[in-house]
C-alpha cells in the first residue's frame, strides 16, 4: 500500500487534517526504538487507497528534541511514497523554512496552505499559483478544523501517488552549494547530505564515511575564517532569509487590519490580575462539571449492574464458578459503571482546553510563577496534561529542552491527580462527604506539587532556563474534534484497561474465598494503622499500583459492600484518608515503565519512592490535624 506522510510545524493545524480525513479511524503507535506515537490511517479516497501516516509537529528536519528526531529519522529510514507538507498559512515566512528543507529529500511533495481564514484575518493574500511555480509544487488551499479544501487535498495526493513528480530543491547561496557539490559524493543524497551537517547526533543512526568528516572539518574551518560563523549556521542563516524571501515574492499584506478577537481574548488571559483568576475559575468549573456530570451518569451506568447483580444472588453457583461471576460483575460494574461516567467528561473538557489553544497560553501565564518553584513556564501544559493520564504527560516533557527541568517535571507529574485518580476523588469524597472535600484533595495534591518542586529543585543548583515557545491561534473549540480526542482515550481503557478490571476483581474473589488476601494486610498493617484505615484496605492498595481504579474498584468488595455504599464500612475521616493516600502515592505500572522508557531505572525508583514517602507524610498530618480541629 502507497504511504502519505503528513509533516508540519507545531500548531499548524496538521492534526485538525488528519482528523478531517481519517476521523475515528486512526492506530497510534510507537515509531521504533522510541516512545514518540505516531497516528496512521488507512483512507480510500474515489477508490484509491493509501496509509496516511501523521508525524509529530517539528520546526524543522534538524531536530532539537526527541519528538522532533522522529520526522527526521521516519525521513531517513522508512518508506513512503509522498509528502504532504502542512503550514500555518498566517505565518508563511516562518513556515516555509521547513518546506525548504523537506524539498531536498528528493520526494513528492503537496504544500498545504492551512487555516486561510487566519491569513485573511491578518490581511494576508497569497498568490498561490505564483508560489507553486516557485517551489515547483502543487499547493491546496485548506481550512481544516472546517473541512474546506479537504477533497481538493486528497484528489491532488491520488494524482501524485498515480504520476509522481520528484520536485528540484530550493537551492541555497553559492557558498552553500559550492560547499554540498564538494561533499555530496560521501553520501546517498542531498538531503543526508544537509542533515550529516546540521545534526549533531546523526551519527548515532546511520554510518559517516570518515572521509567526509575531515573533509567537512577543512571546509567547516575555513567558513569559520570567512564569515565567523560554522557551516551549519550559514545554511539555518540563508534557509531563514530565503523563506521570507520567497513569503514576500508571494504575498501582499492589507494594512487595514482590526484588532481580532484573539487580540482581545489575549489580552486579558495574559492580565496579571484576571489572568490567574479566569484560570483557577475555568479549571475549578470543569471539575465541577466534571463531578456534576459523572455523578448522574453513574446512576444511569451502574443500574443495569445493580439490577444483574440481585437477580444472580437467587442463582446458585458452584463455590469455582461463584467467584468469577461475581468478580466479572463487579469488575466491569467498575470500569462501565464508576470509571467511564467521570472519565469522559474529564478527558472531553481537557480536550476543550487544548484545542482553544488554552493550555499553552497558561504556560506563558505562569511562567513567572513557575520559576519560583524551580522550573518554567513548559512544564505547564505537561503537568496539566497530567490531569488526563500521566503517561502522555510525562512523555509531553519533551517539549523542555533543558533535561534538568524534563526530569524535575517528570517527577512532579505523578503528584497530579489523572483521570483514575479523579474517578477515586468523584466516587468517593465528592460521592459521599461533597464537592468541598473533593476540591480539598485537589488543592492538597496540588500543593503537595509545589512544595516538592521547591525542595527538589534546590537540590538541583541549576536555574531554570527562560521560556521560548510558540503560542497556537485561540479558537473556539471544534466539538468534533474534542470527542474524537475523547473516544482516543477511552478506546484503550474500554479495551486493555477494562479486562484488567474484571480479572483483578475475579482474583479478589478467589483471593477472600482463600484467604491469601489475609496475608497481604497482615504485612501492610503497620502502613494502614498509621493511615487510620481498616486492616482490609491494604489488600486494594497493591492493586491500585497495577491501575488506580483497581483501588476504587477493590474498595467495596475487599470490606464486603458495593462501592455505591461504601460508606456502611468507612467512616469519613476514612474515605478522606484512603483517597488522599490514593492521590498521590506510588503512580500506576503504566507511570513507571513511561518514567524508565523516557529516563531510566533510577528515575522512575526516585518516583516511587518520593510518591509513597509524601502520600504517607501528607496524609498522616492532614487526617490528625483535621481531628485536632474537631472537623471528624
Amino acid at each position: 500500500m502507497k504511504r502519505v506522510v503528513l509533516v508540519g510545524q507545531p500548531n499548524c493545524g496538521k492534526s485538525a487534517l488528519f482528523n478531517a480525513i481519517a476521523g475515528y479511524k486512526a492506530n497510534s503507535t510507537n515509531f521504533p526504538g522510541t516512545t514518540v506515537s505516531i497516528l496512521t490511517s488507512e483512507i480510500v479516497h474515489k477508490g484509491e487507497r493509501f496509509e496516511l501516516v501523521d508525524l509529530p509537529g517539528s520546526y524543522s528536519l534538524a531536530p532539537f528534541d526527541k519528538a522532533e528526531e522522529v520526522n527526521t529519522l521516519y525521513a531517513i529510514k522508512e518508506n513512503y511514497d509522498l509528502i504532504v507538507n502542512v503550514i500555518d498559512a498566517s505565518i508563511l515566512s516562518r513556515s516555509l523554512e521547513l518546506t525548504i528543507e523537506i524539498l531536498d529529500i528528493g520526494k513528492p511533495v503537496i504544500l498545504v496552505l492551512n487555516m486561510m481564514d487566519e491569513a485573511k484575518k491578518k490581511g494576508i493574500d497569497i498568490d498561490i499559483k505564483k508560489l507553486s511555480e516557485r517551489l515547483k509544487i502543487p499547493v491546496v488551499q485548506t481550512i481544516a478544523i472546517y473541512g474546506e479544501g479537504v477533497d481538493k487535498m486528497l484528489d491532488k495526493t491520488i494524482e501524485l501517488l498515480n504520476n509522481p513528480v520528484i520536485p528540484p530543491p530550493v537551492y541555497l547561496s553559492e557558498t552553500i552549494e559550492v560547499i554540498v557539490k564538494n561533499l555530496e559524493k560521501y553520501t546517498e543524497n542531498r538531503f543526508l547530505l544537509m542533515k550529516t551537517i546540521e545534526w549533531d547526533k546523526i551519527e548515532e543512526h546511520i554510518k559517516i564515511d570518515k572521509k567526509f568528516v575531515s573533509e567537512f572539518k577543512r571546509i567547516n574551518d575555513e567558513i569559520k575564517r570567512l564569515y565567523n560563523k560554522d557551516v551549519k549556521e550559514l545554511i539555518f542563516s540563508e534557509r531563514h532569509h530565503l523563506s521570507m524571501k520567497i513569503a514576500e515574492e508571494v504575498t501582499t499584506i492589507s494594512h487595514d487590519i482590526k484588532k481580532t478577537f484573539e487580540d482581545k481574548a489575549d489580552s486579558v488571559f495574559y492580565h496579571p490580575f484576571w489572568g490567574y483568576l479566569i484560570f483557577v475559575a475555568s479549571f475549578m468549573l470543569m471539575f465541577y462539571l466534571v463531578f456534576k456530570i459523572g455523578g448522574a451518569l453513574e446512576g444511569v451506568f451502574t443500574y443495569p449492574f445493580e439490577y444483574l447483580s440481585r437477580q444472580m444472588e437467587t442463582v446458585k453457583l458452584t463455590k469455582m464458578i461463584k467467584p468469577v461471576i461475581q468478580g466479572t460483575l463487579a469488575g466491569t460494574m467498575g470500569a462501565i459503571g464508576v470509571i467511564i461516567p467521570f472519565m469522559i467528561p474529564l478527558v472531553f473538557f481537557i480536550s476543550l482546553f487544548e484545542e482553544a489553544g488554552y493550555l499553552a497560553r497558561s504556560a506563558f501565564l505562569f511562567d513567572s510563577f513557575m520559576h519560583k518553584i524551580g522550573l518554567h513556564g513548559k512544564s505547564i501544559p505537561p503537568l496539566l496534561l497530567g490531569f488526563g493520564c500521566n503517561v502522555p504527560a510525562i512523555s509531553a516533557t519533551r517539549i523542555i529542552e533543558s533535561e534538568r527541568d524534563r526530569i524535575l517535571t517528570a517527577l512532579l507529574i505523578p503528584f497530579i491527580p489523572c483521570s483514575a485518580r479523579t474517578i477515586i476523588i468523584s466516587a468517593l469524597v465528592y460521592s459521599f462527604l461533597g464537592a468541598g472535600w473533593a476540591f480539598f484533595v485537589y488543592f492538597i495534591s496540588i500543593l503537595v506539587t509545589v512544595i516538592v518542586s521547591l525542595v527538589v529543585s534546590r537540590l538541583i543548583k541549576i536555574p531554570a532556563p527562560g521560556l521560548i515557545m510558540e503560542i497556537p491561534r485561540f479558537k473556539f473549540p471544534s466539538l468534533k474534534i474534542a470527542m474524537q480526542k475523547t473516544w482516543l482515550q477511552l478506546k484503550p481503557f474500554l479495551f486493555y484497561a477494562t479486562p484488567i478490571l474484571i480479572l483483578g476483581s475475579i482474583f479478589v474473589e478467589y483471593f477472600n474465598m482463600y484467604g491469601a488476601d489475609t496475608m497481604i494486610n497482615t504485612v501492610l498493617r503497620p502502613i494502614t494503622y498509621i493511615l487510620g484505615l481498616p486492616a482490609k484496605t491494604g489488600f486494594t492498595l497493591i492493586f491500585g499500583f497495577l491501575r488506580k481504579e483497581l483501588a476504587l474498584l477493590m474498595l467495596g468488595q475487599a470490606m464486603g459492600v458495593k462501592i455505591t455504599e461504601i460508606t456502611t464500612a468507612l467512616t469519613s475521616s476514612q474515605i478522606l484518608s484512603f483517597s488522599i493516600f490514593s492521590t498521590l502515592y506510588v503512580p500506576c505500572l503504566a507511570t513507571i515503565l513511561i518514567l524508565k522508557k523516557e529516563f531510566n531505572s533510577k528515575i522512575a525508583g526516585i518516583s516511587i519512592v518520593l510518591n509513597t514517602s509524601v502520600a504517607l507524610v501528607v496524609t498522616i498530618v492532614i487526617i490528625n490535624l483535621l481531628k485536632l480541629l474537631g472537623v471528624f
